[in-house]
């Protein structure tokens, strides 16, 4: 496959302004729009650049929320628990690090193995370049400029090259019928008596509940939040206290509320007719609830201006 200077059928935008480029034999990774296949040189290759970082940022992880957690108890300033946000965030961005990371930036095209595009959250989409090299495998997470073209327009690259390791009409595809919105890019659409989750038209089996790691990590917050209180109850009964103490034991009880509400709070990917339960509404939301396998009843939350005039009939028609 030849290439010219910004052949737009051979790059790839990526989200920290770089491009990935695509020749006849190599992937090449670099700041320029503008690229000439023939000033790579063989001093620029070298497969054996990688790093496990899995490990190591576990470690820090466990280490940095037993500090949060131990700090908030010595100094009693028990909002500093809600920087464990940050510990749960990188846990979930682990997930995709199972292999060491490749350092370099010129891949030649015959030891990729596979390349696997997924699509993200709030316009993130990813692209994990996979290698091998005298046996040992690696990979390159990148990350792709956050539009639809340029998702799509990956997909279509790397499938021409034989290395998508599973075709974009099996991960996603357009389906229509009964519809309503979520948000301005968002909808569910009702196919075979069940609602897909659809964003610009497009359905994508991998994708999961936006929301399904922070209800168990608010279950978590709140499990935290109950125990210093409790800790802060007992300081109170057998320490001199005063109006600052009672402030404090306020407060952790209102900062209870931000998790409480997002521990019933659903976007799932697909539902079924028989998990909705009840369809309920405010001046501000409609609430579709569903049945939890865990016991607790999961909300979708619909902001009123996106709700259809037929919505409830639509619903309840087919419940």
């Amino acid at each position: 496959m030849e290439i010219k200077k910004s052949d737009p059928n051979s790059l790839i935008k990526l989200q920290n302004g770089e491009y990935c480029h695509i020749t006849d034999q190599f992937l090449v990774i670099n700041e320029t729009l503008n690229f000439d296949k023939n000033k790579i040189n063989q001093d620029q290759i070298n497969l054996s650049k990688t790093k496990n970082w899995k490990n190591v940022r576990l470690t820090i992880n466990v280490i940095f929320t037993l500090a949060i957690f131990s700090f908030s108890i010595y100094t009693q300033f028990y909002p500093l628990a809600l920087l464990l946000f940050v510990a749960i965030w990188d846990i979930r961005q682990l997930k995709r690090y199972q292999l060491p990371i490749n350092k370099t930036k010129v891949i030649p095209l015959k030891n990729i193995t596979t390349v696997a595009i997924k699509r993200g959250q709030l316009g993130l989409n990813y692209m994990d370049v996979f290698l091998e090299n005298q046996g040992v495998k690696s990979f390159i997470p990148l990350k792709l400029y956050d539009s639809e073209s340029t998702l799509e327009q990956a997909k279509q690259i790397i499938q021409n090259l034989g290395k998508l390791t599973e075709s974009p009409a099996n991960e996603t595809s357009k389906i229509s019928g009964p519809s309503f919105s979520i948000n301005e890019i968002s909808a569910y659409v009702l196919q075979d008596e069940k609602w897909h989750y659809i964003e610009h038209g497009i359905f994508d089996k991998s994708r999961t509940d936006n929301y399904l790691y922070l209800r168990s990590f608010s279950y978590f917050l709140i499990a935290l939040g109950i125990s210093m209180i409790g800790i802060k109850i007992y300081l109170i009964f057998t320490n001199p206290s005063n109006w600052i103490d009672f402030s404090v034991l306020v407060l952790l009880s209102a900062l209870l509320v931000v998790p409480y509400k997002y521990i019933s709070k659903a976007l799932p990917n697909v539902f079924s007719q028989k998990e909705i339960i009840d369809i309920q509404q405010n001046k501000k939301k409609h609430f579709i609830i569903l049945k939890s396998k865990w016991g607790k009843n999961l909300k979708i939350h619909i902001k009123n201006r996106f709700i259809p005039k037929d919505f409830n009939e639509m619903l309840n028609s087919q419940r």
